[in-house]
């Protein structure tokens, strides 16, 4: 599928979604309060290099904290933004995960239901290509080539990248 076609979709997506800010008590729990989205930090591990992007690509995941699904993975990737400075940013976090922060919007119910990059490290948003950070759950990997069993998984898309919030007692 084209850029043009991912963004058009992504736009639609986002724009028919209803919004519910989630800010943080003063205990450190969030609830469900207003109508902008609330800033949420993934640490995210990463992965530099590929055979058809080149070797200035990116690749973000972590485990999805509103799955049930062990196997589920939250992932992101930066296909258009491939500079060797962003690269070498990355890589300067070694071994250690890279925060990144998304703006997630929340139903009535507390669900995610839409998210923005917002920021890795301190690259903002800014910086990186409209198409560049879109997050979505995915199946981890198999590592075991010798596995070829078809394996059922249902991931819901922002949701399982976010944990849901508590409502705001009235």
């Amino acid at each position: 599928m084209s850029n043009s076609k991912v963004l058009i979709l992504s736009l639609i997506f986002a724009g028919s979604l209803s919004r519910v800010e989630a800010q943080e008590s003063p205990s450190g729990e969030q609830t469900v309060a207003g109508s902008s989205g609330s800033p949420v930090v993934l640490q995210m591990g990463w992965r530099r290099g590929d055979p058809f992007y080149g070797p200035n690509f990116i690749e973000l995941n972590a485990p999805c904290p509103g799955s049930s699904d062990k196997r589920c993975e939250c992932h992101t990737e930066f296909p258009v933004t491939r500079s060797q400075e962003f690269a070498e940013y990355v890589a300067s976090f070694r071994d250690e995960p890279v925060p990144v922060t998304y703006t997630v919007w929340y139903d009535k119910s507390g669900e995610p239901t839409s998210v923005r990059l917002a920021s890795v490290g301190t690259w903002k948003r800014e910086r990186f290509h409209v198409n560049d950070g879109l997050i979505g759950p995915r199946l981890k990997r198999n590592t075991d080539s010798s596995s070829s069993r078809t394996q059922a998984f249902r991931a819901r898309s922002p949701g399982d990248c976010f944990s849901p919030l508590k409502k705001v007692a009235k």
